[in-house]
């Protein structure tokens, strides 16, 4: 584009000064007329003029496609810059969350309880822990397949999701295991929250739910409170997985809180 409008002011440089040099000349040579040698000059002075005036126009013409070009370059560097920050963003969901249920990963788990740990502490507030595990899920692995297990953990992710707290977090801890951290709720309030979560998941994949699964499930559940529990993010996970394995020796299908 720049070479372009280039060779056209040197185009019209070029023929305003030849013309005019070519008419001073001619009437230099004939016979030493001062009129016609004025008109050669003033010819010149003319066509000089003219390049000038072509020269301008056309350098105005390169100013607005210099500028047309760095608007189009600069809306193609915002396109690329918003990809890139999507494509960053996408990148920084799937790093904390689970593939299949879209819930949020057991690395993500550890680093929000420990969030959670110095926030309680820091202010003097409890937190509670919950630890979830189907009830015999390999069973229905076993009947169903892997594929129906797949869609019944996608499911009970959704369902879990639904039964809790704007403030609280659901966590895939890994395989047929769930998490929910609980800020702001003390021991009873939990124990409380997990028995409706427990009776809600008995609802939604009973032999009278819709839930699109080839067989009911039920969960069972074990809490553990800050700092009654424990004050370390270890120390509760293994007080509310302790309290989850009461859960299974006891039946299924159950709540238990550590320590009771």
């Amino acid at each position: 584009m720049v070479l372009g409008v280039g060779a056209s002011v040197l185009t019209a440089l070029g023929a305003g000064v030849l013309y005019g040099l070519a008419v001073w000349l001619a009437a230099a040579g004939q016979a030493q007329d001062p009129d016609l040698g004025r008109v050669a000059v003033r010819t010149a002075y003319l066509a000089l003029t003219g390049a000038a005036a072509a020269y301008l126009v056309n350098r105005e013409r390169a100013y607005r496609l210099a500028h047309a070009e760095v608007r189009r370059l600069l809306a193609e560097l915002e396109e690329a810059h918003a990809r890139l920050r999507t494509y960053a963003r996408d990148m920084s969901r799937r790093a904390v969350t689970d593939g299949l249920t879209g819930l949020y990963n057991h690395t993500h788990f550890n680093q929000r309880l420990s969030d959670e740990l110095v926030r309680a502490e820091r202010y003097g507030r409890p937190l509670s822990l919950m630890m979830l595990d189907l009830d015999d899920f390999k069973k229905y692995n076993d009947a169903f397949g892997h594929v129906e297990g797949d869609r019944l953990l996608a499911r009970m992710g959704s369902v879990l999701s639904a039964a809790v707290r704007e403030t609280d977090t659901v966590f895939r801890y890994g395989g047929e295991e769930f998490t929910i951290i609980m800020p702001e709720t003390g021991t009873e309030q939990a124990r409380k929250a997990a028995e409706r979560i427990r009776r809600t998941v008995e609802e939604a994949f009973g032999p009278a739910s819709d839930s699109g699964c080839q067989g009911p499930m039920t969960v069972s559940i074990g809490v553990a409170s800050f700092p009654v529990h424990g004050s370390t993010g270890t120390e509760l996970i293994e007080a509310a997985d302790r309290a989850l394995y009461l859960s299974k020796k006891l039946g299924k299908n159950r709540v238990s809180v550590h320590g009771t």
